[in-house]
């Protein structure tokens, strides 16, 4: 993103400039932190106020690691756009286990969604961009980056010169060999992914939800010509069950019954799984019916259950529970999501 962004005569590029700050603050030992001690600010409070201050270009791209923000107060919240660039888990975890070894909290999921969460507070919530997503689609991910930022695309975005950039940190011999290399988004230049060590494997699990809640929030790669859309949203979407996104479904409620368990339970939409082992989803296994909902009440439920059943039956399906208990399972979402009335 910096080397995109340097190729613009109207901006300006900083390169990690809280970095010092964060190893002063947290004692965090890096192999060459005496060399980033001595080359940038240490306090925080100071940085900020430089990133906001005056500036002889119309736009700064400042480049920060997410877990730098510690020391950090408001004003960088309030007086700058924040967009949050993500990766997914495992090749983050592969890259920096080369220099440093990872942790939890070094790999800064936690920090990211901890920044999205305080700017939606604040009624600023950030840009979110997939790294692999702009590495795949470089050209409709920066389109649709810069129509958010309401900045004008330039082709030369998607190019530059190989070899180190004058605002590298000094940091740049450990982190930087792929990108001094590379010419563009080029997804050769990422790191091949290799077996992880055992050690290692329980990080993905833990660095995964944060990933998750902030791939939501993000944007699609956007062609010429068109608008943004959430990373979710199907392109082209078209057939009988296409329905208009209505923001109330967002953060609904859910019924999941476990037919192996008999346990029933009310789970929030972004949480609700089916595994990838039900035969479900393996085989097809499956029938189902649709029920409208009319003023707290289900529709024609009679009808529509025998029907429900009537089909399993053809399958050979044996549902585990009768339409009496299934239809006060249907009640109870209906409750927990306030549609009753």
């Amino acid at each position: 993103m910096e080397s995109s962004q340097d190729r613009q005569a109207s901006k300006e590029v900083m390169d990690e400039p809280l970095y010092a700050s964060y190893l002063a603050i947290t004692g965090a030992a890096r192999p060459y932190r005496d060399l980033v001690l001595s080359a940038q600010e240490n306090n925080a409070h100071k940085v900020a106020a430089g990133i906001l201050g005056p500036r002889s270009k119309p736009v700064l791209y400042a480049k920060h690691i997410a877990k730098h923000k510690v020391g950090l107060n408001q004003s960088l919240w309030q007086g700058a756009q924040h967009v949050l660039l993500v990766r997914e888990p495992y090749g983050v975890v592969q890259s920096f286990s080369k220099v440093i070894q990872p942790s939890l909290l070094e790999l800064g999921y936690g920090s990211l969604l901890e920044i999205y969460s305080e700017l939606r507070v604040l009624g600023r919530p950030p840009i979110v961009i997939m790294s692999d997503e702009l590495v795949r689609h470089p050209e409709a991910t920066l389109r649709a980056l810069c129509a958010a930022l309401e900045l004008s695309f330039q082709p030369s975005m998607l190019h530059w010169a190989p070899g180190p950039k004058p605002y590298d940190g000094v940091w740049a011999p450990w982190w930087y060999a792929n990108t001094h290399k590379s010419t563009g988004f080029d997804f050769g230049y990422r790191d091949v992914k290799e077996p992880l060590p055992d050690r290692l494997k329980p990080l993905l699990g833990e660095c995964w939800p944060a990933y998750e809640m902030l791939r939501q929030h993000a944007l699609r790669p956007m062609p010429a010509d068109s608008i943004p859309r959430h990373i979710n949203a199907p392109p082209n979407a078209s057939g009988t069950h296409v329905v208009i996104p209505d923001s109330r479904n967002d953060n609904v409620l859910v019924g999941i019954r476990d037919g192996t368990t008999d346990a029933f339970d009310v789970v929030w939409r972004p949480q609700a799984r089916v595994s990838v082992l039900d035969s479900g989803f393996m085989l097809g296994d499956g029938v189902w019916e649709g029920i409208r909902l009319v003023r707290g009440v289900l529709a024609f439920a009679r009808p529509h259950l025998a029907r429900l059943y009537e089909a399993a039956k053809a399958l050979d399906m044996d549902l585990g529970v009768t339409p009496k208990a299934l239809a006060s399972m249907i009640y109870s979402i209906v409750d927990a999501n306030g549609m009753g009335m």
